[in-house]
C-alpha cells in the first residue's frame, strides 16, 4: 500500500505532503522553534470536544469554522506536515504534531488531539530509583551541596522549570520553591507517580512531556534546571534560551565519561546525547560533580 499524507490546506482539498529530511542546521532549529511555539499558541486555547462516536479511539477535536483566524488553521496543518511525526489513523498516514503533552492531527476541517503516552526506560525502575537515588542518603551530601551552590538563591517570585523532574529530588534540595512557581517535565508516567506520592502539593504542576515536545508559548522561566543526568535531554540551545527570561539562568548536569552507575546496575541502554557546536560552546567545560559534569548557562 502506498503511504499517504493527506493534509488539508484550503477549501477541503487534500494534498500529499512530503516533509523534508532534517539534518542539524541552526537556522532550521530556530525556524522550527518559532513555528511550533506559534502553533502551540494557536492550538491550545481552543475548546476540544470528546469524540463520542469514536470512543474506541479516545480523542477530542475542534473545528476549523470555530477558529477566528481561518488562515491560522491552514498554517497549523501545514506545520503538521512539515514538522510532524508519521502516524496511522483509520486507513491513512497523517502527520501529527506533538506539543505540550498532546498529539494533534488534522483530517479535513477537523483538528484532533489526544494525550501522549511516552515509553521510558525509567518506568521499569521508578520505585527502585526513588529508593536509591532520592538524594536523602548521606552519600549524596557533597553532591547536593555543590548543586545547591551552582543553582544559587531562588527567590519566591522566580518561576522554575525542572526538566526530567523524576521522583522530585530537586524539591528535596529546594523545598522553599512554591508549587505555583514550579513546572516539572517528566515523560515517564511511573516516575510521575513516585513524584506525586513524595510531593502531593506539586504533582499537578507536572507536564507529562519530553523536552523535545515542550513549547511553553505563554511563559518563560527565571530558572531552568536539568539535574542528575537529565541534562542529556537538552540538545537545542536555541529552545533553551527561548524559554529563559532575560537575566535568567539554566543549570545543566550531564553524565561524565564514565556514565551513570544506575544504568549499568539495571542493564539499561546508556543515554548519551550528541553535543552540537552551539550547545557545546554554551555549556563550556563544566564542573565535575560525582558521575556528572555541571554547567551553568546565563
Amino acid at each position: 500500500m502506498i503511504e499517504q499524507t493527506l493534509l488539508e490546506t484550503q477549501r477541503g482539498k487534500y494534498h500529499r505532503y512530503k516533509p523534508p529530511v532534517v539534518v542539524y542546521d541552526p537556522d532550521y532549529l530556530r525556524k522550527r522553534n518559532a513555528d511550533l511555539f506559534w502553533a502551540a499558541e494557536q492550538m491550545e486555547p481552543h475548546r476540544y470536544r470528546f469524540a463520542k462516536t469514536m470512543a474506541d479511539i479516545p480523542h477530542s477535536y475542534t473545528l476549523q469554522r470555530e477558529w477566528d483566524d481561518q488562515s491560522a488553521y491552514d498554517r497549523v496543518v501545514r506545520y503538521a506536515g512539515q514538522y510532524g511525526e508519521k502516524t496511522w489513523f483509520r486507513g491513512y498516514y497523517y502527520r501529527e504534531l506533538r506539543v505540550n503533552g498532546y498529539t494533534y492531527w488534522a483530517i479535513g476541517y477537523v483538528l484532533n488531539r489526544r494525550r501522549m503516552f511516552y515509553t521510558s526506560p525509567y518506568s521499569d525502575v521508578a520505585s527502585r530509583y526513588y529508593a536509591e537515588y532520592n538524594g536523602i542518603h548521606p552519600r549524596f551530601a557533597e553532591e547536593n551541596q555543590l548543586v545547591k551552590q551552582a543553582i544559587g538563591e531562588i527567590k519566591p517570585s522566580d518561576s522554575l522549570l525542572d526538566i526530567g523532574s523524576g521522583t522530585g529530588r530537586f524539591l528535596k534540595l529546594f523545598p522553599e520553591v512554591a508549587s505555583q512557581q514550579y513546572t516539572g517535565l517528566e515523560p515517564s508516567m511511573m516516575m510521575a507517580m513516585e513524584f506525586a506520592a513524595a510531593h502531593p502539593d506539586y504533582h499537578r504542576r507536572l507536564v507529562h512531556c519530553t523536552l523535545d515536545d515542550y513549547f511553553p508559548w505563554d511563559k518563560q522561566f527565571d530558572v531552568i534546571v536539568a539535574l542528575f543526568g537529565s541534562g542529556e535531554a537538552v540538545t537545542d540551545i536555541f529552545k533553551l534560551r527561548r524559554m529563559l527570561k532575560p537575566g535568567g539562568r539554566a543549570v545543566i548536569m550531564r553524565y561524565s565519561a564514565s556514565g551513570p552507575a544506575f544504568w549499568k546496575q539495571y542493564d539499561l541502554a546508556e543515554p548519551r546525547a550528541k553535543l552540537y557546536p552551539e550547545l557545546r560552546e554554551a555549556l563550556g567545560s563544566g564542573q565535575p560533580v560525582g558521575e556528572y559534569s555541571l554547567h551553568v548557562i546565563e
